[in-house]
């Protein structure tokens, strides 16, 4: 009687466990000494995964700044998929606060400073392209500027390896308000 008993109490058991790992998969520590089950939850977003974007609203303006890496790439030409955030944000301010066209303004600080010139112009070109076909801003304005910028320097001019200041590529979206 025993026997039948623990056999019904192991089957359902694994009944139990098989029913449980196809809802979600079980992960087994192969370190342990102890057999351990851990169910991983079903909550894959991160609390500090949304980046809120920095922008200050003066009296008759509002003026985003933030460095260029944040939303654009000078090696690939694009907005990076990681500037979608920073990108809606501003097309929300955009939307809802400007009062005529759109100034854009990359700088950049490669060299030499005409090629920085044709990068900061082509990254101006494609932050108002994406919020005019991304973001749906057909009704607004964009003047785009590209700017070139002296590189920074290094803090010591006899070593070659010597670190160098902060970049200085930047964005910087400036509008009037409603």
């Amino acid at each position: 009687m025993r026997s039948v008993s623990s056999y019904y109490l192991a089957l359902a058991l694994a009944v139990l466990l098989a029913g449980s790992a196809a809802a979600q998969s079980i992960s087994i520590d192969p370190n342990s000494h102890m057999p351990a089950f851990g169910f991983p939850t079903n909550r894959n977003d991160k609390p500090d995964s949304y980046k809120r974007l920095p922008y200050r609203d003066l009296a008759s303006e509002i003026r985003i700044e933030v460095a260029a890496t944040a939303l654009y790439d000078f090696d690939t030409g694009k907005v990076p998929p990681s500037a979608a955030d920073y990108m809606q944000q501003a097309a929300n301010l955009i939307f809802e606060h400007a009062a005529g066209p759109v100034r854009i303004e990359c700088r950049s600080d490669r060299t030499p400073a005409s090629y920085a010139q044709k990068l900061a112009e082509k990254c101006a070109g494609v932050i108002a392209q994406w919020l005019t076909v991304e973001e749906k801003l057909t009704h607004t304005k964009f003047t785009t500027v590209g700017t070139s910028v002296a590189a920074p320097a290094s803090t010591n001019s006899n070593d070659p390896f010597a670190r160098t200041g902060p970049s200085k590529n930047n964005v910087t979206i400036v509008f009037a308000k409603k």
